[in-house]
């Protein structure tokens, strides 16, 4: 089982496929630990989207892709949610718990992590000053 915030060495094999997102562990090396250094991830929603594209050119029956945008602020327009980057560009939230993230991050921009289907990201945890806090 992998859980989200925790990282751990091991060995990978990908499963046959154009896009590469799907993959299990052949051996792990060592025993999981907190996640503790900033997940890799984009600088802005517009890098984001670009990397969606270039998979969807690669397999277009993609249906989900794994995101970690950087820097981002959660805010509050038009009745929803978004989660604005540095550039002013954002993405609209989908699910709950957006005043929990928003209370871990002090308002501040942190790194979100989600899961978008070409309408919406889907809020899975944040990243703030260190730690991983999952919800």
């Amino acid at each position: 089982m992998i859980v989200a915030g925790t990282e751990q060495q091991g060995t990978l094999v990908f499963y046959p496929g154009a896009s590469g997102q799907w993959a299990k562990f052949l051996s792990r090396h060592a025993r999981p630990s907190p996640l503790h250094d900033r997940p890799p991830g984009h600088k802005t929603v517009d890098a984001f989207l670009v990397g969606v594209t270039e998979l969807l050119a690669r397999q277009p029956w993609l249906r989900a892709f794994g995101a970690v945008l950087h820097d981002v602020t959660l805010v509050r327009a038009r009745g929803s949610w978004w989660a604005r980057d540095q550039d002013a560009r954002a993405l609209p939230l989908l699910g709950q718990n957006h005043w929990k993230a928003m209370a871990l991050a002090g308002g501040h921009p942190s790194d979100l992590i989600g899961e978008w289907d070409g309408y919406g990201l889907r809020f899975l945890g944040v990243f703030v000053a260190g730690q991983h806090w999952g919800l």
